[in-house]
Order: structure tokens, then C-alpha cells, then sequence
């Protein structure tokens, strides 16, 4: 007995037709007829995905954890706030976490990294270089610069513990020592950086300092001569009440002014000391190191949904097709006169000249 053979491509569009209120059910025969076309679609561009991926070069990530340190101890909501990685009013924002976090991927570090030299041995010999060359950046020193930052932006990643106040830093390299090394040199760099920035702010506010003592210095000798001049001439001053009241205010506006030059001698010797400081500012919890692994690929999900992507771009030239044939049955007219149409717009494709009213 001959098995039934299945409708043939003709009949696609006469089953169709049969079934002007079933939209769903035509789009359903379709898909079923068509199931090895969409099948086959499917895996070729997932196995397109998973070879692509098995040709593209290994990458590796190096970690290092950090926190800032803090030059003053700071009180309770202060410290709360610097573990949330905020700043509170009065507070150092350079000792937040958020701060750090925007300073790795600031303009000044990024092309500091980039013109910084890496020296490594490689399977193809030993490497010396920077980045640029390292990466094999072509064009102008201006055009160069920017591929390199956004190449640096997209391999830097960063996070924030908001219970430790700690940073976890990554970076993203085609060669496990090469990732550690850059890692390790934007420690150093924004170290570097940081610390810098409150030596120059400290020398500013040692200068200011400076100049302030030595202003109420002057008034403090100042308000010493008066209390003298006035101890001098009223040696009785206790049985008059207009010379005690005299004197008290003497007192305390030499008590205040020995106060503010007390002070201000503190901030100034404290200001010398910040000025000359060259400790780290930063407390590496986690050193980074070569990793032994590479990075995962993810070959089977990108394969997955490359065989998705493949199966519904089947989907989509089958309905494309279904409502090629049924337009053709019912308008057969306005078909062959779309025939024509397209046949002209793929030679205006070959020849743009042609949509511009030029000759060639």
C-alpha cells in the first residue's frame, strides 16, 4: 500500500485559501511544512555562532580588592556614610568609595595606563610595550588615544561592597600577566594620583595657614600689650567695678585669641605634615594575580540563541513566502507588477546612478 504523500508547495496556497477566517491555523500548516527549513536554519547559524566563538582569542581576569584610607578618624555617621560610599557635608569625598570608582576611569589614569610600558613573556617571545602598541592601535596620536580609552573603559570593571566599603577591581586582558600587571599599575596610578592631589591641596592650605597664624599672632601680641599696659596702670583694678569689668574683657579676648593661634598652630603643623606625606592612600586587601584560567565563553548559550535567532529568521521568510503566494492567487495582477518593481529596484541596486537620473 503507497503511503499518502504529503500536499505539494502549489497547494500551500489552495489549503489557504479554504481557510479565509483561521489565520493562526494557516500560519500553523506553514510552520509544519516548512519544519525541516526552520530545523536546519536554526542549527547552521548556532554551529555559525560556536565556530566563531572557538576562532575568536582567549581572554583572562585579574582581581584586586582595595579601600581608601581615611586621614582622619571619622565619627560614626561618617563612617556609615563612607561605607554606603557616600560624602556627607563636611566630610573628605576623596575618601568615599564612589570617588575611586570614577577616578579608574577617569581621562587623566586611562591614558596614564596607556602610555604606561609592560614588559612579559608570551608563548611568542617576550613582549615590551605599551598598550598602544600592545594592542596594535593604528592612526594619530589623537585617534589612537580615544580607541584606547574606550578599549580600557570596556575591559575595567568595578564594585562596591556597601557593608565592607570595600572595591573590587577587574581588568580584562588577552594574556593572564598581562592582566595582573595592569591591574597592579591602576593601584599604583591612582594612588599616585590621589595622593599628589592632597599633597597640593595640603601645601594650599599650609600656605593659607601660614599667613592666617601670622596675623593673629600679631593680634594676640597685640591684645598681651593691652592686658600689660592696662595691669601696669591699675594695680588696684579689683576695688573699682568699672576697671574689673575693663579687665575681664581684656581677659577674655586674650584667652580667645590664644584659642584661635593654638589652633590655627595645630592645622598648620598638621597641614606640614600632609604636605610631605607620601604613605599610601590606599589599602590593598587583594593583590591581583595571574589567573590560571581563562574567561568562560559561553559557547552553549550563545550557540542557543543563535540557533533561536536562526529558527525565527526561518519563521519570518516562511510568512514572507506564505503572503508572497496567497497575494499572488488573489491579485495576480498587482503580483506580477510587484515582480517587475522588484526587478527594477536590485538593478537600481546594481547601478545607484540610475536613482539619480545619471548616465554612466
Amino acid at each position: 500500500m503507497i503511503p499518502p504523500q504529503p500536499p505539494s508547495i502549489e497547494g500551500d496556497t489552495a489549503d489557504m485559501e479554504r481557510l479565509p477566517r483561521a489565520p493562526y491555523l494557516r500560519l500553523a500548516i506553514a510552520m509544519l511544512r516548512r519544519r525541516r527549513l526552520i530545523v536546519v536554519s536554526g542549527l547552521a547559524v548556532g554551529v555559525t555562532v560556536v565556530v566563531f566563538g572557538l576562532l575568536a582569542p582567549r581572554s583572562y581576569t585579574a582581581d584586586s580588592v582595595f579601600f581608601p584610607r581615611s586621614r582622619r578618624q571619622p565619627a560614626s555617621l561618617s563612617g556609615l556614610a563612607s561605607q554606603l560610599g557616600l560624602a556627607l557635608p563636611g566630610s573628605d569625598a576623596t575618601e568615599s568609595p564612589a570617588f575611586f570608582e570614577q577616578l579608574l576611569r577617569s581621562r587623566p589614569v586611562l591614558d596614564s595606563l596607556l602610555s604606561s610600558r609592560f614588559v612579559y613573556q608570551a608563548d611568542t617571545g617576550q613582549v615590551d610595550g605599551t598598550l598602544l602598541t600592545i594592542y596594535r592601535i593604528e592612526g594619530d596620536s589623537a585617534i589612537r588615544a580615544l580607541h584606547g580609552r574606550k578599549l580600557l573603559l570596556a575591559s575595567i570593571g568595578t564594585a562596591i561592597d556597601p557593608k565592607s566599603g570595600t572595591i573590587q577591581l577587574a581588568v580584562l586582558a588577552p594574556h593572564p600577566t598581562l592582566t595582573a600587571l595592569m591591574n597592579q599599575r591602576l593601584l599604583d596610578l591612582i594612588d599616585q594620583f590621589n595622593r599628589e592631589t592632597r599633597q597640593s591641596q595640603a601645601s594650599a592650605e599650609r600656605r593659607f595657614t601660614e599667613r592666617r597664624l601670622a596675623e593673629v599672632r600679631a593680634e594676640l601680641r597685640q591684645a598681651e600689650d593691652e592686658m600689660q599696659s592696662f595691669l601696669s596702670r591699675n594695680r588696684e583694678f579689683r576695688s573699682s567695678a568699672q576697671l574689673s569689668f575693663q579687665q575681664e574683657r581684656l581677659a577674655r579676648e586674650l584667652s580667645l585669641r590664644q584659642q584661635v593661634y593654638t589652633t590655627l598652630a595645630q592645622s598648620y603643623e598638621q597641614a606640614r605634615i600632609e604636605e610631605v606625606r607620601d604613605t599610601p592612600v590606599l589599602t590593598v586587601v587583594q593583590t591581583p594575580r595571574p589567573p590560571e584560567l581563562p574567561n568562560g565563553r559561553g559557547l552553549a548559550v550563545k550557540g542557543l540563541l543563535g540557533a533561536i535567532l536562526g529558527g525565527l529568521l526561518a519563521m519570518i521568510g516562511v510568512v514572507i513566502g506564505l503572503n508572497f503566494r496567497l497575494f499572488q492567487s488573489r491579485d495576480p495582477v498587482r503580483y506580477a507588477e510587484l515582480v517587475t518593481l522588484r526587478a527594477e529596484a536590485v538593478a537600481d541596486l546594481r547601478r545607484p546612478w540610475r536613482l539619480l537620473g545619471m548616465r554612466r
